[in-house]
């Protein structure tokens, strides 16, 4: 931990990021959509020495401050001086060390989702951890969503888990196959997505979506729900928006600049973030899709997964434990 704080000071002399990584703002800081990424100023932090593991999942900022990086050698935490690792040689609750997945919960639980190792959470200061031993369907975890009855939907790859806070509950037989997430709409519909197309859940009625029904492709890879309560669906042959029961489909001809999604992300401050398969990066807004060019910084393609943190920041991983920031 040394050396991570001797980095860190450095970095702070030399770059002067201590505004970013703290960011403690007292309004939002949402990203103008009439602006383009390359009118920002980019920060960039390349291989931060002090990581249990190179890779970067996920990043998440909880309500209480604390930036939380998921990483392929366990969960950290950085408090903006010190990074702090969990692993399995320190916290009992880490049956694995890879994390996939980091969410906060209503409650300000933190839920950390791992590759073989279950579901981890951290409430009121201690980890816990739930495994195929207490219910849960299958230990690699994929994502989890809290409905808005407080309760978690869990995605494995077996299966999807209920969880309603004291134990599991059942589920419909057809989510008892693989399944890559779920969204919940404005409805209180779930939504689960796979490769053989979408399930619509509310009030125990599932509805099945597919190609017929105006989606562009039925190998789905991300859902995301707008400002405006539009769910939005990509897939590795086209974006759809879904609207009055069926799905609208956007493509390169309509100035999509990949057809295959590799992410979507809704912004604070309006729109869509739209990352594609090779890394280039659009946002939808106002009806159009407008190519987001990333200045001096490092190549878009560089980079595999976006967050925005609590401020409206632009957050961005590299494969390699870069991290870049708008």
């Amino acid at each position: 931990m040394k050396a991570v704080a001797r980095f860190l000071c450095g970095v702070l002399q030399v770059c002067g990021v201590i505004c970013l990584v703290l960011a403690a703002r007292q309004s939002a800081y949402a990203l103008d959509p009439t602006r383009t990424l390359a009118e920002y100023r980019h920060d960039y932090w390349k291989q931060i020495p002090g990581l249990p593991q190179s890779i970067i999942r996920q990043i998440l900022r909880t309500r209480d401050g604390y930036l939380w990086l998921a990483t392929d050698g366990g969960l950290v935490r950085f408090d903006g001086v010190h990074f702090e690792a969990f692993t399995r040689r320190n916290t009992p609750a880490f049956k694995d060390h890879q994390i996939l997945f980091l969410k906060e919960d209503r409650q300000g639980n933190l839920w950390a989702g791992t590759y073989g190792g279950g579901l981890i959470s951290r409430q009121n200061g201690k980890f816990l951890s739930l495994t195929t031993k207490d219910g849960l369907a299958s230990d690699y975890v994929r994502s989890v969503v809290e409905d808005r009855r407080g309760h978690l939907w869990i995605t494995t790859d077996l299966a999807v888990s209920h969880w309603d806070g004291f134990r599991f509950l059942p589920v419909p037989e057809p989510l008892r196959t693989p399944r890559a997430g779920v969204l919940e709409d404005r409805e209180g519909a779930l939504w689960f997505h796979s490769t053989r197309g979408l399930l619509r859940l509310l009030d125990e009625k599932l509805v099945d979506f597919s190609v017929a029904d105006g989606l562009p492709g039925l190998e789905i890879t991300s859902m995301a729900l707008d400002q405006n309560g539009a769910v939005w669906v990509g897939t590795t042959h086209g974006l759809a928006r879904f609207e009055s029961g069926r799905f609208i489909s956007y493509h390169r001809k309509d100035g999509l600049v990949e057809d295959f999604i590799a992410q979507l992300l809704p912004s604070s401050g309006g729109g869509l973030w739209i990352l594609g398969d090779r890394g280039t990066l659009c946002r939808h807004v106002a009806g159009r899709f407008q190519y987001q060019p990333m200045g001096n910084a490092p190549r878009a393609a560089n980079f595999e997964r976006l967050f925005e943190d609590r401020h409206g920041a632009l957050w961005m991983t590299e494969y390699h434990g870069s991290l870049a920031r708008v």
